[in-house]
């Protein structure tokens, strides 16, 4: 059987302001971090129920947090352009 894959070059060592590979991710900061992105763009009420739904699938307080987030950082004209 041949394999496909190539070896990948070593990827250098983390430089200043990075974190370092032990240190564990903060995924709720991350979520939130990305939420709070998503809010700027036009993104339809649709789209954003639909997410809260995907989410509550996973986890209703990952769910909760999004709702939070969109109805906090949404601008009051993009929330009534939008819908």
């Amino acid at each position: 059987m041949t394999t496909i894959a190539k070896q990948t070059p070593n990827v250098p060592a983390p430089t200043e302001g990075f974190p370092s590979a032990e240190v564990p991710v903060d995924w709720e900061r991350a979520f939130r971090a990305l939420a709070i992105m998503m809010t700027s763009g036009f993104v339809s009420s649709d789209d954003v129920s639909e997410w809260v739904e995907t989410m509550r699938d996973i986890d209703p307080r990952a769910a909760k947090v999004l709702a939070d987030t969109f109805n906090s950082c949404r601008h009051p004209w993009m929330q009534a352009f939008m819908g």
